[in-house]
């Protein structure tokens, strides 16, 4: 018994460490900056959509903790700049970048 319990445990913790449990899902993307809305914090990308094989436009809302690269903040990326984000879908189903 001690030792079906030990190895339980065990599977936890390595499940656990290696973020199979407890995870965020995380989404990514990327294309064509298409618009900026500085006073709305949103960002439109041009990107494709690989279920109908077209370029899409997707609005997608600025979170308040946005970690930027190579730019110092969100609303200065350029329209028509290229962008790769991480985003989560939140409860009302909005993609917000982190």
């Amino acid at each position: 018994m001690k030792v079906g319990l030990i190895l339980a445990l065990v599977c936890l913790v390595s499940l656990y460490v290696t973020g199979t449990i407890f995870a965020e899902e995380v989404n990514y993307t990327y294309g064509t900056v298409s618009k900026v809305n500085k006073s709305g914090g949103m960002l439109t990308i041009t990107e494709y959509d690989w279920d109908t094989g077209e370029e899409m436009d997707a609005v997608y809302i600025v979170g308040p903790d946005v970690e930027t690269e190579n730019i110092d903040v969100w609303h200065n990326v350029p329209v028509g700049g290229e962008i790769d984000v991480e985003y989560e879908i939140d409860d009302k189903g909005n993609k917000v970048i982190k």
